[in-house]
């Protein structure tokens, strides 16, 4: 409840609600689901988010139009800009690239936040500095909030299957918190 498919796409059913949150199952598709979270940009606003793969829907670096297949979480900001968080399986942890798609290019950006599979079927925890991240990512004048979550899972390019499970998800700021899911 409270999720809605991203308006720029045809819906894919590729997300389900699970004893931890919301389990994702995506093949030969693009399915991206929102739902409002509002917080102010601050430099000490972060993105916090557990989950679990089982599988990447990737076996080559995603960095490229060919292979840009991956499981994310992600924010978008008041100036229509959005910013994923993805487990690579292969890029090195950090490495920040614009999306390699025409049509997102300007407005989608990626941070690497795990790679390889080592921790694959294990739940794991994540915390992002959203603004700093920002910087590294995007660049030029930061925005001045966040508007939206996003849950994405594309396995469109490869064929292959992407699988797992988004558990909490939750923008922090000091003692303030904004639960997502």
């Amino acid at each position: 409840p409270g999720w809605e498919h991203h308006p720029a796409l045809r819906p894919a059913e590729a997300y389900t609600g699970s004893e931890h949150g919301v389990a994702a199952d995506v093949r030969d598709a693009v399915a991206i689901v929102r739902r409002t979270a509002e917080a102010p940009l601050t430099p000490t606003l972060r993105l916090r988010w557990s989950w679990r793969l089982d599988e990447l829907p990737s076996r080559l670096p995603e960095d490229t139009a060919l292979t840009h297949d991956y499981l994310s979480v992600a924010l978008e900001f008041n100036d229509g800009r959005d910013l994923s968080w993805h487990w690579s399986c292969s890029l090195p942890e950090g490495f920040a690239y614009r999306c390699p798609l025409d049509h997102w290019r300007h407005r989608e950006s990626h941070v690497v936040v795990r790679s390889g599979a080592a921790d694959l079927g294990r739940w794991v925890d994540e915390e992002r500095p959203v603004l700093a991240d920002h910087r590294a990512a995007i660049g030029g004048p930061a925005p001045t909030r966040v508007v939206r979550a996003w849950l994405i899972s594309v396995s469109l390019f490869q064929g292959r299957e992407g699988r797992g499970e988004f558990g909490r998800v939750e923008l922090l700021d000091g003692n303030e918190s904004v639960r997502i899911l």
